[in-house]
């Protein structure tokens, strides 16, 4: 039994909304709540957000290329993240997990720059993911909030079933 992130839409349009985090999806849906994602809601917890995670498949790559612009401005690479379609909140949260990647995975993943995503014939991520999975994931999870797994998206990561919730996303649930 784990932390989840609802949506309460305060409309028939479903344009208003208030992001709540329940102690279980069980609460959540008692509460007449959507399920956004699991864990705690964070700063990539809005709809905006969603559709920018929905959009973007391969948020890996596109990651790299505002990484490398974090590197020579905070705020070119939060404008990076947020031409992707994520909100202002959300880009800077990216962009601090780029910069802790330079800073501790930076010779890791220089070496590793064009590997794939993923080690055959195991399917482990590569040392430059691992690194970030191990020392930047946890920050990121704690003040984001939303991540693929987390929301139930396929990305161009492959990961273990047992790690991606079990969601479905609906544009309005139940306002038909």
């Amino acid at each position: 039994r784990a932390p989840c992130c609802g949506y309460i839409y305060g409309d028939e349009e479903c344009s208003e909304y208030t992001m709540v985090t329940y102690n279980t999806t069980d609460d959540a849906e008692a509460a007449g709540a959507t399920v956004t994602h699991t864990g705690s809601c964070g700063l990539c917890s809005t709809t905006q957000d969603l559709a920018s995670y929905m959009a973007v498949f391969d948020m890996t790559s596109a990651g790299k290329a505002c990484g490398v612009k974090s590197l020579l401005s905070f705020d070119r690479g939060v404008k990076c993240y947020m031409d992707l379609g994520l909100t202002e909140p959300c880009a800077r949260i990216w962009t601090y997990d780029s910069l802790k990647d330079s800073e501790v995975c930076k010779w890791t993943c220089a070496k590793g720059w064009s590997d794939p995503y993923n080690v055959p014939p195991s399917c482990e991520l590569n040392d430059c993911l691992q690194c970030d999975e191990d020392q930047a994931g946890p920050l990121f999870q704690q003040f984001g909030g939303r991540t693929r797994r987390r929301s139930g998206l396929e990305s161009a990561i492959q990961r273990p079933c047992e790690t991606v919730a079990v969601l479905a996303h609906e544009a309005c649930p139940g306002h038909r």
